[in-house]
């Protein structure tokens, strides 16, 4: 049996973990080794290695038209835009906004879940789909809404909700990040 594609990059997410070195082609200034509490890396889907972000070229898109763009994809166009929201935010580790772990088994997570990989919210999510295209409701008369599917999330990645908007504590979604492009494949980085 072929291994996921999400399977083996939380994989390859948890083995770069362990590497503090930046593995891109790095530029003069860069130090080559990552400091959790000093600096921060993004982590290219596109070609599967983390960046330093003093490697990566500053983008003129904003997180928010990334994500617009990704809700407008056919791939997504039936997915509930909180979940798209929460895939498709940079991931990152380090500095003082994604802490040394980061935030890529949260995304990972959202991504799964796009894709029907995470046997926990598979179920949930599919319903959610055919409410949302018969315009019926299967979960006793509750709205399938954004904000249950952040406490779904929130829950499934043990978040507790009195940390929510705290800077000390870790987030499931962070809005308005600066975006990158990658210096190796010139994807987006996200």
């Amino acid at each position: 049996m072929v291994c996921p594609y999400w399977y083996a990059t939380i994989i390859q997410l948890i083995g770069d973990y362990k590497k503090a070195e930046c593995s891109c082609s790095c530029k003069s200034a860069c130090p080559n080794v990552w400091a959790p509490d000093q600096g921060e890396q993004r982590y290219c889907w596109g070609c599967g290695k983390w960046f330093n972000t003093s490697c990566l070229s500053s983008s003129a898109c904003s997180q928010a038209s990334v994500v617009v763009k990704q809700i407008t994809l056919q791939a997504h166009q039936n997915n509930t835009a909180t979940v798209v929201e929460v895939a498709f935010q940079p991931t990152a580790r380090g500095g003082s906004t994604h802490f040394a772990s980061g935030n890529g088994r949260i995304v990972l997570q959202a991504r799964q879940i796009l894709d029907g990989a995470n046997p926990k919210c598979a179920s949930m999510y599919a319903a959610h789909q055919v409410e949302s295209e018969l315009d019926v409701n299967f979960s006793e008369g509750a709205a399938w809404k954004a904000k249950t599917w952040l406490e779904i999330m929130r829950e499934n990645m043990g978040l507790k909700e009195d940390c929510k908007g705290k800077d000390d504590r870790e987030q499931l979604i962070l809005r308005d990040q600066q975006m990158f492009t990658c210096s190796v494949c010139d994807n987006m980085v996200l």
